[in-house]
């Protein structure tokens, strides 16, 4: 199981290196600011390129894996099935079957990126 794992990050690695490098790039940019459910709770273009970026490549290599993402919800077959908020709220999923899930944050540390500081992550 552990090489399963290990080959499993090893094909999605170019399209995290991929979304890091954009979240790079943008992050000095117009970045569309929005807030969700309050004023520290921000999604920007950048979480939504990155997170289609990594669901993207996920779907590609794993088409039988269940994602949940932040900004989508519950992900299958490359289509948002549940809101994030209640998906999250109520551990509900679309794909219990699923004998692996992804859970994605494509920009951990919004408000920093927002603010021009290095400390965010891709979770």
């Amino acid at each position: 199981m552990k090489e399963d794992l290990q080959n499993r990050l090893d094909r999605i690695l170019p399209a995290m290196q991929n979304s890091a490098a954009m979240l790079r790039h943008w992050q000095h940019g117009d970045l569309q600011i929005q807030s969700k459910s309050h004023p520290r709770d921000l999604v920007t273009r950048a979480d939504k390129e990155s997170e289609r970026i990594l669901i993207e490549a996920i779907r590609e290599s794993f088409p039988q894996d269940a994602i949940l993402a932040e900004e989508s919800g519950e992900v299958t077959d490359g289509h948002s099935e549940v809101n994030p908020a209640s998906a999250s709220d109520n551990n509900q999923s679309t794909d219990d079957n699923a004998q692996y899930r992804w859970v994605l944050d494509p920009l951990d540390g919004t408000v920093n990126y927002a603010h021009g500081s290095p400390q965010y992550a891709i979770s």
